[in-house]
């Protein structure tokens, strides 16, 4: 920039100096001006929409196993509290895999975060029908617990919104939660009387939150 001072006054290059940091605060502010219309756009419902419904079956295929615990019970020949493993280990992995996903997402972004975490909660679900092996099928379940998208859905959403809006946008997602979980019982139990097994009613239900995930 020494060429442009060079024969210029003191008083001249002030004012180009000062010139030119308007220009960049005049930039910065029209910037931040696009991402505000974008958070006042009609898109963030959308967002919300689509993230509220993914969350809610997410948790509504947590009832899968509840409902199927008669029927795996004979399969395997399994007691009460070997039949609840596979509840407890599954929120094992909900636990630790919030905090993965949180590592993941700072390095990889949210997008891909959430892609990783839908692949881990449907390959199980259609691979669990398929085990012969108790073992595996628990392994599997502890992995499926990874792929619960709160944090994600949660931190996707809010983005969208002004930082006055986000507590109300992070209520309603939450809210998919206790949705998906009550009615997910409803659902699970009418798949378990139509598919007749509950190895077909782990795939039906794999497939609906496979639909969703896609739209």
């Amino acid at each position: 920039m020494r060429h442009v001072y060079q024969g210029w006054s003191r008083r001249q290059r002030w004012s180009y100096y000062v010139a030119s940091r308007e220009i960049e605060v005049i930039n910065i502010k029209s910037l931040r001006s696009g991402y505000d219309e974008a958070k006042e756009s009609g898109y963030r419902w959308v967002i919300l929409a689509v993230n509220f419904v993914f969350l809610a079956f997410a948790y509504a295929s947590l009832t899968t196993w509840s409902v199927a615990i008669p029927e795996l019970s004979k399969t395997f020949s399994l007691t009460s509290a070997s039949a609840q493993l596979g509840s407890s280990l599954l929120m094992a992995g909900y636990a630790i895999g919030s905090f993965v996903e949180s590592l993941f997402a700072s390095r990889i972004g949210l997008k891909k975060t959430g892609l990783l975490a839908a692949i881990l909660l449907l390959i199980p679900q259609f691979a669990i029908p398929f085990l012969g092996h108790y073992g595996l099928i628990l392994l599997l379940r502890f992995l499926q617990g990874w792929g619960i998208v709160w944090f994600v859905t949660a931190s996707m959403t809010t983005a969208w919104f002004p930082l006055a809006q986000r507590g109300m946008a992070s209520g309603i997602v939450s809210a998919a939660i206790p949705f998906g979980i009550g009615f997910g019982g409803l659902l699970t139990g009418w798949l378990l009387e139509v598919a007749g097994t509950w190895q077909k009613s782990f795939i039906e239900f794999g497939v609906i939150v496979a639909v969703v995930a896609l739209l």
